[in-house]
């Protein structure tokens, strides 16, 4: 069973809502239950947190809240320009984790779950520089909290990974489809030359799952077809 998280029930860009996600979930025969809630401010994540406590146990944890509002020059970002991307992408991705981690401790403890796992979802861009400058740095600054959570959480034996997925279309890419489309054709950005797939992303998750990183915690773990690849 799983609990997803959404801001609000609008349709994204393939006019799909959270409850369509739900829907394909119950097909499977498993239970979804949706969190309308707003992960950027306190009340928001205590009703996360409130559905968590209510269902009692959380086995796997993953973080893919973002936000990446139009680039700005670096030397025109205010303190209000990074407050906003960095309240979504990272203040609140990390609050909500130490308190489900917390509870994690207790419940292995206890012996209501068996293993945890946590993972955050970045961006290539944490290893690059783009004119979004507030999202580049909130995705270095989650890979150094994925590391102080692995030291921390290394003595519970509970992984924590970070995956950085390279490009996919979502509704963040998708003002940008033909200017990426053009360097992945011609080989600048991804060796495979082509966009990710969601279902790449859904399988490292379900690896995830399944335990395949639980010796990789601390670690990056890219999917972006070769778009860490430094070349000169």
């Amino acid at each position: 069973d799983i609990i997803v998280n959404a801001k609000s029930i609008r349709p994204d860009f393939n006019g799909e809502t959270v409850y369509d996600v739900q829907r394909l979930v119950e097909e499977k025969g498993r239970k979804a239950y949706i969190c309308i809630a707003d992960i950027s401010c306190p009340d928001g994540r205590q009703k996360i947190l409130d559905c968590v406590d209510e269902i009692g146990r959380v086995d796997i944890l993953v973080n893919n809240a973002g936000i990446e509002p139009p680039g700005k020059d670096v030397l025109e970002v205010t303190g209000e320009d990074l407050d906003l991307v960095l309240s979504t992408n990272f203040y609140g991705p990390f609050a909500l984790t130490q308190q489900i981690a917390k509870r994690m401790i207790a419940w292995k403890s206890s012996g209501v779950i068996e293993q945890a796992r946590i993972a955050f979802i970045t961006s290539i861009q944490a290893d690059r520089v783009s004119s979004g400058v507030g999202y580049c740095i909130s995705k270095v600054a989650i890979r150094n909290i994925v590391q102080q959570l692995a030291v921390r959480l290394g003595e519970a034996d509970i992984p924590v990974v970070e995956f950085t997925p390279g490009v996919f279309l979502t509704s963040m890419s998708q003002n940008h489809v033909e200017n990426i489309t053009n360097k992945l054709e011609t080989g600048d950005w991804a060796l495979n030359r082509r966009w990710g797939e969601m279902d790449e992303i859904g399988s490292i998750v379900a690896s995830l799952a399944d335990g395949v990183f639980d010796y990789s915690t601390g670690s990056a773990i890219p999917v972006s077809g070769g778009m860490n690849v430094f070349r000169l």
